[in-house]
C-alpha cells in the first residue's frame, strides 16, 4: 500500500478521535448519553401507561359481585341499586321482572294439582276458588309494584307490547296525588264485577243487573268524594256506561270532542230528569211518554249539533249507512261518496216501497217498475263506489232493493 494513501487516512482517524474526546470533556456533568435518554423516555412511557390503567381500579373490580346488591327486602334492594348509580328505568325493569318470577311460581303451585298428562282429554277448567285465588295474586302483584315503584304494572308491561293494556284507563286529567287512590278504587270494583259475572255461571239474571248497578253506584260515590266536579265529569266522559253507550251510538257519525261533550251532557240531564219522574204508567200511556221523550231529545240534539250534523247523526243510526261506513274505511272511500251512496239507496228503497203499497198497479207492471229501480240503483252505485266495492253493497246493503233486478 502506498504511504501517501495511509498517512492521510490515519490523520483523519486521529482527528475524529480528538473531536470525540473534546466533546466528552466539554459536555455538562449531568447530561446522559443520547442512547440512555431514549431508553429513559421509553421507561417513562411504560410508567405512564401503568398510571393510566389504574392498578387500584382493576384491583377492586374482582371484589364486586351481584350478590352484594341482592336482598330479600325489595326496598333495600332498590336502595342498593340506586347507590351504585343504576338508572331508575333499569331498576323498574329489574324489580318488576323479579316480582313477576316470584308470583309466577305461586301461580304454578296453585295450578299444579289440576294439570293432567292425559293429552286426549280436554283441558280442565279452573275452579271458581282457583280463579279467585289467581285474581288475588294478580292484585297483590300490582299493589306491590305500585307500592315499591309508584307505577302501574300493566302500564309498564305494555311498553314491551304493540297492544294497549287491557282495560287501560286514562287518568291523566286527575291531579297526580289522587291517581293512586282512584286506581285502587277502580281495581277493587273491577274485581268485584268479575266475581259477579263468574258467580252467574253464564246465567245472567235481573238480580245480577241490580247488583251490577249497585256496584257502579258505590264506585261512583267513592270517586265523587275524591275528585273535583270537573275531574269527575272528565272521568264519566271516559269511563261511564253512559259514555260507552254514546260512543257506540255515534260510531258512524264520527263526532268531534265538542259534539260528544254536548251530547253527553244532554244525556246526563235526561238521566236526571228520568230519575226524578214518577212511573209513566201511573200518569199516561208508556208508549206515548216514550214518543214525547224521543221527540224532545231529537229537538235538543238538533239545536246542539246544527241541522247538517244532526242529519249526519240520523244517517249514522241506519244499519245500511253503518255498513257503508265500514266499507269506506276498508276501501278508503270519502265521506261525501258514502253519503251519496246512502241517499241513493234510501231513495230507491222509498220508491220500491211506494210501488209495493200501490194497489192500483197490476202485478206485471209493478214487477217491471221494481226491476227498473233496482237496475238503475245497481248502475249508479257501481259507478259511484267502483266495481270492487259494489258486490259488497249488493250482497249486504239495501235490504230487498236489489232482489227485483233481473
Amino acid at each position: 500500500m502506498n504511504a501517501r494513501t495511509i498517512v492521510p487516512g490515519l490523520i483523519l482517524i486521529n482527528l475524529a478521535l480528538v473531536a470525540a474526546l473534546a466533546f466528552l470533556l466539554t459536555r455538562e456533568p449531568g447530561t446522559q448519553p443520547l442512547v440512555q435518554t431514549v431508553l429513559q423516555t421509553n421507561t417513562l412511557t411504560r410508567v405512564a401507561v401503568r398510571k393510566i390503567n389504574s392498578t387500584n381500579f382493576w384491583a377492586t373490580a374482582p371484589q364486586f359481585h351481584w350478590s352484594s346488591l341482592e336482598s330479600t327486602n325489595y326496598q333495600e334492594y332498590i336502595l342498593k341499586l340506586r347507590a351504585v348509580g343504576c338508572p331508575d328505568e333499569t331498576i323498574r325493569d329489574i324489580v318488576i321482572a323479579d316480582i313477576a318470577k316470584h308470583f309466577a311460581q305461586h301461580r304454578a303451585t296453585l295450578r299444579s294439582p289440576t294439570r293432567r298428562s292425559e293429552f286426549w282429554k280436554p283441558t280442565p277448567s279452573e275452579s271458581r276458588n282457583m280463579r279467585s285465588a289467581l285474581r288475588s295474586l294478580n292484585a297483590e302483584q300490582r299493589n306491590l309494584v305500585r307500592q315499591l315503584l309508584g307505577t302501574d304494572l300493566e302500564q309498564e308491561l305494555v311498553k314491551f307490547s304493540s297492544e294497549p293494556a287491557a282495560g287501560e284507563i286514562d287518568l291523566a286529567f286527575i291531579a297526580a296525588g289522587k291517581t293512586p287512590q282512584v286506581a285502587a278504587i277502580l281495581s277493587r270494583y273491577k274485581m268485584m264485577e268479575q266475581d259477579l259475572h263468574e258467580s252467574s255461571a253464564g246465567f245472567w239474571s235481573a238480580q245480577d243487573d241490580r247488583e251490577l248497578e249497585e256496584l257502579e253506584r258505590r264506585q261512583l260515590d267513592e270517586l265523587r268524594e275524591i275528585l273535583s266536579p270537573q275531574e269527575f265529569e272528565e272521568y264519566e266522559l271516559r269511563q261511564s256506561r253512559l259514555s260507552d253507550d254514546l260512543r257506540a251510538e255515534l260510531e258512524g257519525m264520527e263526532p268531534t270532542e265538542e259534539e260528544f261533550r254536548k251530547l253527553f251532557r244532554l244525556r246526563k240531564e235526561e238521566q236526571a230528569a228520568s230519575a226524578g219522574r214518577s212511573d209513566p204508567g201511573e200518569e199516561e200511556d208508556a208508549d206515548f211518554a216514550d214518543a214525547k221523550a224521543s221527540e224532545a231529545r231529537e229537538l235538543r240534539m238538533r239545536e246542539a249539533l246544527g241541522e247538517e250534523r244532526f242529519n249526519q247523526y240520523v244517517r249514522s243510526q241506519n244499519s245500511d249507512y253503518r255498513a257503508l261506513h265500514n266499507l269506506a274505511e276498508r276501501f278508503n272511500i270519502g265521506q261525501d261518496t258514502v253519503n251519496q251512496a246512502f241517499d241513493f239507496i234510501s231513495l230507491g228503497q222509498e220508491q220500491a216501497q211506494q210501488l209495493l203499497e200501490d194497489g192500483s198497479l197490476d202485478p206485471e207492471r209493478r214487477e217491471q217498475a221494481l226491476a227498473e229501480i233496482a237496475e238503475e240503483s245497481a248502475r249508479t252505485l257501481r259507478n259511484l263506489l267502483g266495481a270492487e266495492v259494489y258486490p259488497y253493497v249488493r250482497g249486504s246493503i239495501g235490504g230487498s232493493l236489489f232482489q227485483f233486478a233481473r
